[in-house]
Order: structure tokens, then C-alpha cells, then sequence
């Protein structure tokens, strides 16, 4: 399992959703609570908050995926520099708009295929009707 080579690990679902409806300080928030393993983490601004993860996050080993980020602005208040996390830490950012990555210093940007129409009605039938697939 992947998530045993780091310190800690968060994932921060519906960046974009979240993000509208409760803002980034929720976010901040929730990402904080999960990588310090801690409840009710009291960020009192969006600045405490950037301030919060770069001082205590700096010296972990994380592992971070982000959902739906899709804003320059998500990216500045959750993930901006390189060094506000330790060494060996990897941050995975789901977006749909490829040039977001392109203004941030990415070691890689990997294009996921989407799915046949096959692949999407089989995931759809097997989800909405919770039809598992036969075992040949």
C-alpha cells in the first residue's frame, strides 16, 4: 500500500465544491486535521491557515491528493511551494484544466484516458443498480 511510505496521508475530495461552499478555509482545515491527525483544528483565517501548514507540515513525509481543484487559488492557499512539506512528500492534484498545472513548478502531469462506452455503462449499471460483474 502506497500510503505506508509516508508520515501521513490526506484525501481532500471536491476541492471545487467544497471550495464554493464552505471556501478554503474549510479546506485548510480539514487537509490540517487529517495530516496532523488532529479534530477541530481552529484556523482562524485563510493567512493563519497558510501559516499553520507550512510551519508544522515542513518537516513531514506526506501524502496528499486533491479532487477537483480548479483554481490557481486553491493551489496558492493549500499547496504553493515545494518546501512547505518534507522530504520525499507527493501532492496529487485532480483537475480537469491542464493549464492550472502548467503555472505551478509539477515534476509530472499524467492524462488519464476516460472510459469505452462499455467500461462507463458497466461502472454506471454496476453503481446505480449494484450489479456486481459475473466471475467467469
Amino acid at each position: 500500500m502506497i500510503s505506508n511510505q509516508f508520515e501521513t496521508c490526506s484525501f481532500i475530495a471536491n476541492v471545487r465544491e467544497v471550495n464554493e461552499k464552505h471556501g478554503i478555509l474549510q479546506l485548510q482545515q480539514t487537509f490540517l486535521n487529517d495530516l496532523l491527525i488532529l479534530r477541530d483544528m481552529n484556523v482562524k483565517d485563510v493567512d493563519n491557515g497558510i501559516l499553520m501548514i507550512k510551519n508544522r507540515l515542513h518537516h513531514k513525509k506526506i501524502l496528499l491528493v486533491l479532487d477537483d481543484v480548479n483554481e490557481l487559488g486553491q493551489l496558492n492557499k493549500l499547496v504553493a511551494e515545494h518546501n512547505w512539506f518534507g522530504p520525499g512528500s507527493r501532492v496529487i492534484i485532480k483537475t480537469r484544466d491542464v493549464h492550472l498545472l502548467m503555472t505551478r513548478k509539477v515534476d509530472g502531469i499524467y492524462e488519464i484516458e476516460g472510459l469505452s462506452y462499455d467500461e462507463a455503462f458497466h461502472l454506471f449499471n454496476s453503481k446505480a443498480f449494484s450489479i456486481l460483474p459475473k466471475i467467469i
